[in-house]
């Protein structure tokens, strides 16, 4: 007679018990859900992520002696004119002086300042007002609504031109919205 291994016995077994081995499995994996759902999870912050010299980097970033603030940006564009326009110039201007007075945002950037080159595309119907939302990064998207606001304001105010606002925090509140739909 034939010496079966292990694998071969539990097959042989759950062949024969068929019932009792599916509904085992079934009462095991409902176990396994219930147990993981008690003991919860633990959220990996940013700056523990990573292994090797770039997770130590992080690591290095995300202690309190290093701040990063979240960057937003505000995209400003025009199918008619480009950055060099004076109708394009003012919006840009109001962009700018709207979101240097908007609660929670701090070094604003706008693209007509000389030490902000890159901020206009190429083809100049496209530019970029960035600032940075005060606080921690982690915490961003709770800090995030009045520039979200203030963005809406000026797309209102400048119909003939998109105005949107993108960056990390705003992103994390729009899946945090989204997940509460």
């Amino acid at each position: 007679m034939e010496r079966v291994n292990l694998a071969g016995r539990a097959g042989r077994w759950s062949a024969a018990h068929w019932k009792t081995a599916f509904f085992g499995w079934l009462l095991f994996v409902g176990a396994a859900v219930l147990l993981g759902n008690v003991v919860g999870t633990n959220k990996l912050l940013d700056s523990n992520a990573g292994d090797g010299e770039s997770g130590r980097a992080q690591r290095i970033l995300g202690n309190a002696d290093f701040k990063q603030p979240a960057t937003e940006s505000v995209l400003i564009q025009s199918s008619t004119q480009t950055a060099t326009d004076p109708g394009f110039i003012a919006v840009i201007r109001d962009v700018a002086g709207t979101m240097a007075k908007t609660e929670d945002v701090t070094n604003v950037r706008s693209p007509l300042d000389p030490a902000s080159a890159g901020q206009v595309s190429e083809d100049a119907h496209s530019a970029v007002v960035r600032f940075d939302i005060t606080g921690k990064t982690e915490d961003a998207d709770k800090h995030v609504q009045p520039a979200l606001d203030a963005t809406t304001a000026l797309q209102k105010a400048h119909p003939g031109y998109i105005v949107e606002e993108f960056g990390d925090a705003s992103a994390a509140k729009g899946a945090e919205r989204h997940a509460w739909q």
